[in-house]
């Protein structure tokens, strides 16, 4: 049921309602509201971010593409204001358990996206995101649509780049010489894709003046931004107190920088100590380096997972709503996509609960990530990892559970199922090596992100300290610095999340004893979406005592 918002208005109206005031709707009201409002929130965040909505196969944006046009960041900005407000007036005692949480999960997202747009004001100091409005735009309707791609699709983003650029252009202030690098190097490898289209087979049968016209144009953003890294500061990403927000606003986490790198030292002493048990030479099951990985063989591994799973009892596989088992495609990585993506990306299930079940996975034949191989990827990216995770999202009847995704949730958990398949011998001894090789790299990776955003690491001197923790090459940990340096919680959320998690099994644990079951804790935790783990932590408790 969903509760026009003019309706909630007439509504406070009659019973004469002041802005200061809590007003208890019937349960089944309030709810309703929570879910018209979220759809009202994601209508609006779609139409300022085009290219997340082709994402989530949230259908009407495809033609579009984000411009950051102060139209659009200060209409955005106003609708949050607006549905906040609105928001605000519901007694949360209305709301149940689970409803509460989405509730308290979209005040999260509301106040993200204010705190990045109205605050922190990014559109005025990161190129990049108007390169990777350009990148995502075109990249993912080729990466979704592979041969099925067609110029109908493409040309209307590529007669928007234009219009990207001259916004850019307008905007962009006094950015950081990072993060001009950053976008110089994107916008090279976006304009060798374009220049590549034509030969693509099949190749979409694009006007040949518009691809040369949305070159010319990115090639002059190139210019511009070269000129901007002249007098460009030399930060690297938040200041102390905007990282301490952004942490506890988007993804609840309170700890501080410093006790953050702290817990990632005693993982990486605790996980060194464990892989001393594990030497290489007596892996006798070694499938190969990461440059073996092939799809042929994640599809067979993804298969194992499956019996594997259905024999253990860790968890309730999906079904589509035929009751046919969901797919995953495994595909190798276009040349192109490599300089946009790195060596591996997913592209989760749409918002279509039948047709969103087949997502692909695309994965560079070269892993360059430390435990990253064949029954480590199918357990962290497939099943019961990321993907899994995605189609219980997808299937949720809430528009916040399906649209909202974490980043402590999402990876926390990747890192968590390599872990637990690992641990009850999927893949045999060598994944147990893989797992804690995984969970090694993301505690040093915390650990020189920390470093980094505090000052006292260089990026040389975090790539050297990544090389000798993790044995990475001196090319890939020089691009981990830079990620870390414009990113540092993605590291972060790996060894974080995955600590939550653990933590809330053992709370369940504690508080069932003997009825404690994996399989229900983890339907249950996979039920609750990807919101932020604080929140799922008082859900997936409360609904485990119900069980008890």
């Amino acid at each position: 049921m969903r509760v026009p918002t003019l309706l909630l208005l007439l509504l406070l109206a009659q019973i004469g309602w002041k802005g200061d005031q809590k007003f208890p709707f019937p349960p089944h009201v309030a709810e309703a509201t929570v879910d018209s409002m979220a759809a009202e929130y994601y209508e609006a965040k779609m139409k300022c971010y085009p290219a997340l909505a082709t994402l989530k196969g949230v259908p009407g944006h495809d033609g579009k593409l984000s411009t950051y046009s102060q139209r659009s960041v200060f209409g955005l900005l106003g609708r949050i204001r607006n549905l906040g407000s609105q928001l605000s007036t519901l007694d949360e005692d209305s709301l149940s358990m689970g409803k509460w949480t989405e509730y308290k999960a979209l005040l999260a997202d509301m106040a993200t996206q204010r705190f990045l747009l109205e605050d922190l004001e990014l559109w005025r100091s990161r190129p990049t995101l108007y390169v990777d409005a350009c990148v995502d735009g075109i990249a993912f309707l080729y990466l979704l649509r592979g041969s099925r791609v067609a110029a109908a699709d493409l040309a209307p983003r590529l007669r928007m780049i234009p219009d990207v650029v001259k916004h850019a252009r307008r905007n962009l202030t006094n950015p950081g010489e990072l993060h001009c690098r950053v976008a110089s190097e994107r916008l090279k490898a976006l304009i060798d894709m374009l220049e590549s289209l034509p030969r693509q087979a099949p190749p979409p049968e694009i006007d040949p003046g518009l691809l040369q016209g949305s070159i010319a144009a990115l090639e002059g953003f190139g210019a511009f931004i070269d000129s901007l890294s002249l007098s460009a500061g030399t930060e690297f990403a938040l200041t102390y107190d905007d990282f301490l927000i952004l942490s506890d606003t988007r993804n609840m986490i309170s700890d501080m920088p410093e006790d953050i790198r702290a817990y990632a030292g005693r993982v990486l002493d605790g996980v060194n100590e464990e892989l001393g048990a594990y030497p290489m030479d007596s892996v006798s099951d070694d499938p190969g380096p990461a440059a073996a990985v092939g799809t042929r063989d994640l599809e067979a591994q993804l298969g194992s997972a499956r019996d594997f799973i259905r024999q253990s009892g860790f968890a309730s596989l999906p079904l589509r709503p035929s009751g046919a088992a969901p797919d995953l495609m495994f595909l190798g990585l276009p040349d192109f996509a490599g300089p946009l993506y790195g060596d591996m990306l997913y592209l989760e299930p749409g918002s279509d609960a039948e047709a969103g079940h087949t997502a692909p996975l695309y994965v560079s034949p070269e892993v360059a990530e430390p435990g990253a191989t064949l029954s480590g990827l199918v357990a962290s990216e497939a099943i019961p990892g990321r993907h899994m995770q995605a189609l219980f999202a997808a299937t949720s009847p809430s528009p916040v559970r399906r649209m909202h995704a974490d980043i402590f949730t999402t990876n926390g958990w990747a890192l968590y199922s390599q872990l637990l398949m690992a641990g009850e011998g999927f893949g045999g001894e060598r994944a147990i090596r893989d797992a804690l090789e995984r969970k090694r790299f993301y505690a040093a990776g915390t650990i020189a992100a920390v470093n980094i955003f505090l000052g006292e690491f260089t990026l040389e001197a975090a790539a050297d300290f990544m090389v000798k923790e993790t044995g990475v090459s001196q090319a890939h940990a020089r691009q981990l610095a830079v990620q870390y340096a414009l990113e540092p919680e993605h590291p972060i959320s790996y060894i974080i999340g995955e600590r939550q998690i653990r933590q809330i099994r053992d709370e369940v644990n504690r508080i069932l004893g003997e009825n404690f079951s994996l399989r229900a804790f983890h339907d249950s935790l996979l039920a609750s979406g990807r919101l932020p783990l604080y929140l799922l932590r008082n859900n997936v408790v409360s609904a485990s005592v119900g069980r008890r």
